[in-house]
């Protein structure tokens, strides 16, 4: 994948800074083009945004983590929702990715190879297994043993993978909550970026791991398939 427009609302609200420190850092390590949408004016500044994204093809609409999940649905651009308390200044050195290993889940993940590669950071592969306790706690033991060991197995796969892209990842899979486990894993491998997919499973968590004010989050579209560098290679091999 590679971005071609950025799109930054502007409101002139308090926190508004990091989100533009962000954008200009992605700008100038990638070369992309920055647009600024002033909406302070606007009684439906979501619609404004929506509108701006569709007409001037914009594919990274980079706002701040309060307002992201209003637009983790737009279906042509990925979103970075970063928060008043991110690391300044930006660091994407350590990258977590996260999957719910979904083929859906995966391609995303795929899509923004190229991204992740050319930041040469040291990457996190994510998976959380969520076991319930229908059964007993014996059952749920056994469950959870069983799903951890079958998640490692296909996180190993996708190590693999993508490795042959120039991509070294260490995979982390745990029992838990979604959000807690990725949310955890961010924190305790102090990275400077989350990434994650729209339209699966585990995007019904990506409003709450929006939510957090330090690590920014990148929610990458299916949809983008289509532009993927990664997709192209893969399709001409």
């Amino acid at each position: 994948m590679q971005f071609d427009k950025i799109i930054v609302p502007i409101d002139f609200s308090n926190g508004e800074e990091v989100v533009l420190e962000y954008a200009m850092a992605l700008s100038s390590r990638f070369d992309i083009k920055i647009n600024l949408l002033n909406v302070a004016e606007s009684s439906d500044p979501q619609q404004v945004i929506l509108l701006a994204v569709e007409q001037d093809g914009s594919d990274l609409l980079v706002i701040s983590n309060e307002k992201a999940h209003l637009f983790d649905k737009v279906p042509a651009a990925a979103v970075l929702g970063v928060g008043k308390e991110a690391q300044s200044p930006p660091s994407f050195d350590r990258i977590l990715m996260a999957t719910d290993l979904s083929e859906v889940s995966e391609q995303s993940l795929r899509n923004v190879s190229e991204l992740v590669r050319g930041t040469n950071a040291n990457v996190f592969l994510v998976n959380a297994v969520e076991v319930g306790v229908e059964g007993g706690a014996e059952a749920s033991t056994y469950l959870g043993e069983a799903r951890l060991g079958e998640s490692r197995m296909k996180l190993n796969a996708f190590r693999n993978e993508i490795a042959s892209y120039g991509i070294d990842a260490e995979t982390v899979v745990l029992e838990g909550r979604a959000a807690d486990v990725i949310l955890g894993v961010a924190q305790r491998r102090a990275v400077g970026l989350i990434v994650m997919a729209k339209k699966t499973e585990l995007g019904l968590v990506t409003d709450e791991v929006f939510q957090n004010p330090k690590i920014p989050v990148l929610a990458i579209p299916v949809s983008q398939q289509a532009h993927s560098k990664f997709s192209r290679e893969s399709n001409v091999a």
